[in-house]
């Protein structure tokens, strides 16, 4: 088997001698692996190089974002199978393919081993895919000063959580959502977001949390717990399964939303669907 192996090296939880590691266990597995280590800046170019490598493997170890990121190129380029490692903070992606498996080692072990492939299913959101989560509405601002404290930036989280208007209370969405049951509800709100959970058979939802907060600090609570914790138990998020969303600004502007950890503008009126035909991956279990 052909494998390439891309590593995040500044993700939260990939160890310093990642590289190194990975090598050893691969040569023990009886597959020889061509490694590459990037920074965040230069990741994206060694996923595609990997890509286009052709292997039969493609081993990504970071966060949800890295993953996610080397799921779209090998989707895009009817690539190889991707098999994650757990390197980031919250490892949703990780989960979801592999279950409880926490160490590294015996997830990748476990998956070459028993080879057990699946397809991802793929979200869409306008023209943009995702397999992990997104938020919409101006409580994306708040990724930008996520990711600052998480590099140790605290003076400049604080100035851009202060400044970037990601509190403001004076915008308000229109969303239309499809349950899982077939029933539809329409709600006024000040942010949505969601992640992509998996069912048997391949198929999948999104489990879907309407913020609409009466007040600054409602809203702060319901943001800040969104971004960095588990939002599904907070009183001022409105919960869901849905397996389809509709989002509009009734003022016509672009819509600011982070997906798979990336911040983008949408145009005003975006919908979300989801594919159950995404990109092949290798899993533990």
């Amino acid at each position: 088997m052909r494998v390439e192996a891309v590593i995040n090296i500044a993700s939260g939880s990939v160890p310093g001698d990642a590289d190194e590691a990975l090598a050893r266990v691969m040569e023990k597995l009886g597959h020889q692996t061509n490694i590459r280590c990037a920074e965040p800046r230069g990741l994206r170019d060694e996923i595609q190089s990997a890509v286009a490598a052709k292997p039969d493997l493609l081993i990504v170890w970071g966060g949800d974002g890295s993953v996610a990121m080397a799921l779209t190129h090998s989707a895009q380029e009817d690539g190889p199978p991707v098999l994650p490692l757990q390197g980031g903070t919250m490892n949703l992606l990780h989960k979801s393919v592999h279950g409880e498996l926490s160490a590294w080692e015996e997830c990748l072990e476990k998956a070459l081993t028993c080879e057990i492939y699946r397809q991802l299913p793929v979200c869409r959101l306008g023209e943009h895919k995702f397999y992990v989560g997104f938020t919409v509405g101006r409580l994306s601002r708040l990724q930008i000063p996520r990711e600052e404290l998480r590099e140790g930036q605290v003076l400049s989280a604080v100035q851009d959580l202060v400044g970037n208007g990601a509190l403001a209370l004076d915008t308000r969405l229109e969303v239309q959502i499809r349950r899982v049951d077939g029933t539809e509800r329409r709600q006024e709100v000040m942010s949505v977001g969601g992640l992509l959970e998996m069912e048997a058979e391949g198929q999948a939802h999104i489990e879907l949390g309407c913020i609409s907060a009466a007040s600054g600090w409602e809203l702060a609570k319901a943001g800040v717990t969104a971004t960095f914790a588990d939002w599904r138990h907070v009183e001022e998020i409105d919960y869901h399964k849905a397996t389809a969303l509709r989002v509009r600004d009734p003022e016509g502007r672009e819509l600011d939303a982070t997906i798979d950890g990336e911040f983008v503008k949408l145009p005003p009126e975006v919908e979300l669907t989801i594919d159950p035909q995404g990109p092949k991956i290798l899993c533990a279990q």
